[in-house]
């Protein structure tokens, strides 16, 4: 018995810090592809947290293709899974919409960012309360601060883009920084993707 134990101690304790585990649920909604990222974490309440954030989401996403007022014709939704330890989760969910009779489709990316021992979701009003529009447009301009397209490409903020808004889209770092998530158009031109 006492040398169970000994071995089921240490297995016990590993167990209790394990890191978060992602998987991916497919749905087929109206002929349109919906991936999500469904969360499973020791915190049972945490991961039902997260999942319900990734739900609204898609039902959001769901409601604006079977409205009445033919929004969007097609739509998608995908997943990228930017940190995944023992400490924290970070998510990318991006949605997709093309418009009946538009050019090309909309894209949006939204941060799902929770550190896993508090449970809290990291947001620009908790780690950076007075930054503004004005202060970052400023910051980016004289290099305090970068950005980039989608595809890590450093973008620089041509003289026709400014920041006119602090987005409340973001995730915490590994290192700390709070990257904060632009959709197309708000930074940069659409080719760009999403910026951050």
């Amino acid at each position: 018995m006492l040398k169970l134990f000994r071995y089921a101690l240490p297995l016990m304790l590993i167990a209790s810090v394990a890191s978060a585990e992602v998987h991916e649920e497919t749905e087929n909604y109206r002929g349109n592809l919906l991936k999500y990222p469904v969360v499973s974490l020791n915190d049972k309440g945490l991961a039902k947290k997260i999942n319900q954030e990734v739900v609204k989401l898609a039902n959001t996403l769901k409601k604006d293709h079977s409205s009445n007022k033919g929004y969007a014709d097609k739509i998608s939704m995908s997943y990228k899974v930017l940190l995944e330890n023992d400490q924290r989760l970070n998510l990318l969910v991006y949605s997709w919409t093309c418009n009946n009779g538009a050019a090309h489709g909309m894209y949006s990316a939204s941060g799902l960012s929770y550190d896993l021992k508090t449970g809290e979701k990291a947001t620009v009003a908790k780690y950076a309360p007075n930054l503004t529009a004005t202060l970052l447009d400023e910051g980016v301009r004289l290099g305090r601060y970068s950005f980039a397209a989608i595809d890590g490409e450093p973008l620089k903020l041509d003289n026709f883009w400014k920041v006119e808004t602090v987005s409340k889209e973001c995730y915490l770092s590994e290192d700390g920084s709070l990257t904060l998530i632009y959709q197309p158009y708000d930074l940069a031109p659409y080719a760009y993707g999403n910026t951050y």
